[in-house]
C-alpha cells in the first residue's frame, strides 16, 4: 500500500544507486553477495544483471533521471592488492 502512496506523490529522484550487494548487510554474508558486472562466470554475471534490472524497474514507482552503477565492489578488488602474504622477491 505504501508504494501506491509514493507513486501518487510528486516525489522525483535525481539519481538512484543500483545494488552493490544481494544481501541487506553490505556483503557480510560472503563473497557471493557482491553484485558486479565484471564477474567472469556467465551465470553469476547474468544473475547480477537481473538484480540491476530489478532496481531499474523501480523507476515505474519512483521516477529518477540517472541510475548509478558501480562496475565492481572496491572490497573485492582490494582483497588482492592488500594481501597479507609478503611479496616474493626474485633471487639472482
Amino acid at each position: 500500500m505504501s508504494w501506491l502512496l509514493v507513486r501518487d506523490s510528486e516525489l522525483r529522484l535525481h539519481s538512484l544507486h543500483s545494488p552493490m550487494y544481494t544481501d541487506d548487510c553490505w556483503g557480510r554474508t560472503g563473497p557471493g553477495s557482491v553484485v558486479t558486472l565484471t564477474e567472469t562466470s556467465k551465470p553469476k554475471r547474468l544473475a547480477c544483471v537481473d538484480e540491476i534490472k530489478r532496481a531499474a524497474r523501480s523507476r515505474r514507482t519512483v521516477p529518477f533521471q540517472y541510475l548509478v552503477q558501480h562496475l565492481a565492489s572496491a572490497a573485492k578488488n582490494m582483497t588482492r592488492a592488500n594481501s597479507t602474504r609478503p611479496s616474493r622477491r626474485s633471487r639472482t
